[in-house]
């Protein structure tokens, strides 16, 4: 369903988030 997608696509983009802000 569109809302499952979308809540993938939340939760990779703060993982990456998170990377980022702990390689910064």
């Amino acid at each position: 369903s569109p809302d499952a997608g979308a809540v993938a696509v939340a939760v990779i983009a703060e993982r990456i988030a998170d990377e980022w802000a702990r390689r910064v």
